[in-house]
């Protein structure tokens, strides 16, 4: 366990009732809209708006998904952390359960943004459980957000912490995450709650990312 994560373990008990929950059904348009301002060039967004939308409701909709917001003192969300048990199982339910009215959308949207993205949704059903990162990955952090005017960097925190503790109730070991190699912050700060590097892939839009994975057994990560 490292230090920082159990200092914030502590912490989040501290936090205002409500602060830190569960997303509810009736904030999605909020995330949907901190999504496009956080992530303007992320490899959803080119698809446009009702695309990023069809994608929260399918990882709102996943039985295996923690998906934790961090709320201001008037209830709007300014961050959110997202993580899903069975990466490979949510990918199948994006498919099947939205995949003809996300293409149909984004065929209507962006149709030369679409075959990025569908690479990206293949390589990842077709990927073996355990990939090839020396651990098995049981969860994957899916998406994670902060509103780009919030300067406070212990926002994040208290979200990666919640979203470990969390995923750690449902039983997972293992909590695969990437981050854009040009976000050296991003990089040093997911170290710090205990974070190692395993691998770099190239993204179809082009960005590089490091993999990194959490363990809960720390010396069985490669």
């Amino acid at each position: 366990m490292t230090p920082l994560l159990t200092q914030f373990d502590a912490s989040l008990k501290s936090l205002p009732v409500d602060t830190i929950g569960e997303a509810r059904p009736e904030e999605l348009d909020a995330i949907v809209a901190l999504h496009l301002r956080a992530f303007p060039d992320t490899f959803i967004t080119p698809l446009g708006k009702p695309m990023v939308q069809l994608y929260y409701q399918a990882l709102m909709s996943y039985s295996g998904v923690c998906f934790i917001v961090y709320r201001n003192e008037a209830g709007g969300i300014v961050s959110f952390a997202v993580g899903v048990q069975s990466p490979s199982q949510f990918h199948h339910h994006l498919v099947l359960k939205y995949g003809c009215r996300a293409a149909l959308t984004a065929v209507r949207c962006r149709p030369a943004a679409l075959w990025s993205v569908m690479c990206r949704l293949s390589r990842r059903l077709l990927a073996p459980k355990n990939g090839d990162y020396g651990v098995y990955v049981d969860a994957e952090c899916a998406s994670f957000a902060v509103d780009p005017l919030m300067r406070d960097p212990s926002i994040a925190a208290f979200l990666t912490a919640a979203l470990i503790r969390a995923l750690q109730s449902r039983g997972v070991a293992n909590i695969l995450s990437g981050v854009r190699v040009d976000n050296p912050r991003l990089l040093r700060f997911a170290r710090l709650f205990g974070y190692r590097e395993v691998c770099r892939e190239m993204r179809p839009d082009g960005h590089e990312m490091q993999i990194l994975i959490w363990s809960k057994n720390e010396e069985k990560v490669i």
